[in-house]
């Protein structure tokens, strides 16, 4: 789930048009109207990615590949699951989402410092990982 972006064409000499497509894969096909934020996921019981109202959630971590997924994000949630039992898988999902996000150069350099953080109910994180969360990200959020 990226964002999308406005692009202009110009026709002819004086005709110009502005349309807008996705960042990641330059097409409006799979454009969804109307959400206002996106949340990142590690842990949580969602599937792929759900929509409440103007706010959409992507799972960022599927603990069954045991691979990171890209999205443009306003904030990270990290949420208990029963895919992920013990601060080792924690701390392997936030390695792994932070070096997908930070690794994608279409975005500012400072883009993963900016996300904020919210833990919600009690995953079991370790030291490090949350000093990965406090550092590297925008922070954890109460």
């Amino acid at each position: 789930m990226l964002r999308a972006e406005k692009r202009k064409v110009k026709l002819g000499l004086f005709k110009r048009w502005s349309y807008v497509v996705c960042c990641g894969c330059g097409t409006a096909e799979a454009l969804i109207i109307g959400i206002k934020k996106v949340v990142g996921i590690i842990g949580g019981n969602i599937s792929n990615y759900s929509i409440n109202e103007d706010t959409a959630y992507v799972k960022l971590w599927s603990e069954k590949e045991k691979r990171a997924r890209n999205a443009d994000i306003d904030m990270l949630l990290i949420a208990e699951s029963e895919d992920m039992q013990d601060e080792n898988e924690y701390d392997k999902a936030i390695d792994a989402v932070y070096n997908v996000l930070v690794n994608d150069r279409t975005r500012p350099r400072d883009y993963v410092r900016k996300i904020p953080v919210l833990i919600e109910g009690n995953p079991p994180l370790s030291i490090r990982a949350k000093r990965v969360l406090e550092n590297e990200f925008g922070g954890i959020r109460q």
